[in-house]
């Protein structure tokens, strides 16, 4: 028995089974909670040196009970496996999280954010979620990939610092205007 395979199927099945597999954005999480950001797997931040940069992301339960999560940013180093090795909380100083223990109900989610402060080089990090049941603690971690940006020009800086100085020059002005006006009025204060 000769089996033929019509290719036009052929293709339709396989294109199906793709976008069957194919999700929207992947996201970590434990517990059935997971940190999902804005676009992408993971989050791709540009922070100009010596500035931040605010970035979002969502916490979502998609769990069939109330959950609770503790989540934190923290360090992440490439291995020589390549795998990422996440540090504890508080191990990346560059990321601004403030710790939070979050509740969700079954379907809820709430968005949050972040702050990258900026540097002269690249760097790693990572938004952790973590969910403690007795003695076993689960973390998932979604990276982080900081890069810099462009640093605020020197024109424009001094150009800030030059509109800065003409405003308080002009407070200046309207204080002496007015000094003098209250001399013209009250000639007896004069000192």
């Amino acid at each position: 028995m000769t089996v033929r395979v019509n290719r036009r199927a052929a293709v339709a099945l396989v294109l199906l089974g793709t976008l069957a597999t194919a999700g929207v954005a992947s996201a970590a999480g434990v517990g059935g909670v997971e940190v999902t950001p804005r676009q992408g797997s993971s989050f791709h931040v540009t922070a100009p040196p010596n500035g931040t940069a605010d970035e979002e992301f969502t916490v979502r339960n998609i769990g069939r009970t109330t959950a609770t999560v503790r989540l934190y940013t923290a360090s992440a180093d490439s291995t020589d496996s390549g795998g990422w090795s996440v540090g504890g909380a508080g191990s990346a100083p560059w990321l601004e999280l403030p710790a939070a223990s979050v509740t969700l109900q079954p379907g809820q989610s709430r968005d949050l954010r972040f702050t990258v402060l900026g540097s002269d080089d690249s760097r790693n990090g990572a938004v952790v979620v973590e969910q403690g049941t007795g003695t076993v603690v689960q973390r998932a971690a979604t990276l982080v990939y900081a890069t810099p940006g462009r640093a605020v020009p020197l024109p424009w800086l001094i150009l800030a610092v030059a509109v800065g100085l003409l405003g308080l020059a002009g407070v200046g002005v309207a204080i002496g205007a007015r000094r003098r006006d209250r001399a013209a009025r009250w000639p007896h204060r004069r000192a």
